[in-house]
């Protein structure tokens, strides 16, 4: 529930910021992976993105993450 809110909440920080749309699809989601930002030509996972934080996975802060998206 956690990488959701927070991810969704990350996504829409950078929708508002950079300009872009979510990507709507009629199929359940099956993973955080399933949640994609369009960001002009790019295609983001800020959902996945949180989850990978919360997992250990990665190391970089979201502060980063989103910097360097909206380069």
């Amino acid at each position: 529930r956690v990488t959701v809110l927070v991810g969704a909440y990350l996504g829409e920080v950078l929708r508002e910021t950079i300009g872009g749309a979510w990507e709507l699809e009629a199929t359940p989601v099956s993973g955080p992976s399933d949640y994609r930002l369009r960001l002009g030509k790019r295609v983001v996972t800020p959902v996945l993105e949180v989850q990978q934080r919360l997992l250990a996975r990665t190391a970089l802060p979201l502060h980063d993450y989103a910097s360097r998206l909206a380069r």
